[in-house]
């Protein structure tokens, strides 16, 4: 959870994002772990990206 924290610090404070998309890999073994911790601080599972995506890989966005 620490680890997600500072990737939204650091997205707000020094890159000035108002948003953030996150590739995880399916096949990871801590995928459903790391997904529910994104949708604990409020992100959801972008299923309609506007470009094409790798199967291999799930998208969160959070706004920060």
């Amino acid at each position: 959870m620490s680890s997600i924290v500072a990737l939204l610090d650091l997205a707000d404070e020094h890159l000035e994002c108002s948003a953030l998309v996150i590739a995880l890999e399916r096949a990871n073994s801590s995928l459903g772990s790391l997904l529910h911790s994104f949708m604990y601080v409020g992100a959801s599972v972008v299923t309609c990206p506007p470009y094409p995506v790798d199967d291999a890989y799930v998208l969160v966005g959070i706004e920060i």
